[in-house]
């Protein structure tokens, strides 16, 4: 048990660490803060930014920032359809909702 929230804290605390990388390679007036609080935004798909002139920014940087929200969403998803019905808690509901041809 200790070694699960051991991993779960590592994991939203160093992946948006990591990922935190290109924003910084791309752009050089953005501290470490803003940039990890951008990664964060993006993981947990709250859709905060720090960031203005979002049009203004190379494409490979929007591109990145999108990959976040959507592996944050895909995240969410799947916690809700595996993980939700193991601990009794419904998530055929998600389920259908985001199942295609209904």
């Amino acid at each position: 048990m200790r070694d699960g929230y051991l991993l779960a804290v590592l994991t939203w605390t160093v992946l948006p660490a990591f990922a935190t990388l290109p924003l910084l390679f791309h752009l050089p007036n953005l501290s470490f803060t803003d940039a990890y609080f951008e990664t964060m935004s993006g993981i947990t798909t709250t859709g905060g930014t720090v960031l203005a002139g979002l049009d203004n920014l190379p494409k490979s940087i929007n591109l990145w920032r999108h990959q976040l929200n959507w592996m944050g969403g895909m995240g969410i998803i799947v916690l809700a359809v595996a993980i939700f019905p193991l601990l009794g808690v419904g998530g055929m509901q998600l389920f259908k909702a985001e199942t295609p041809g209904r």
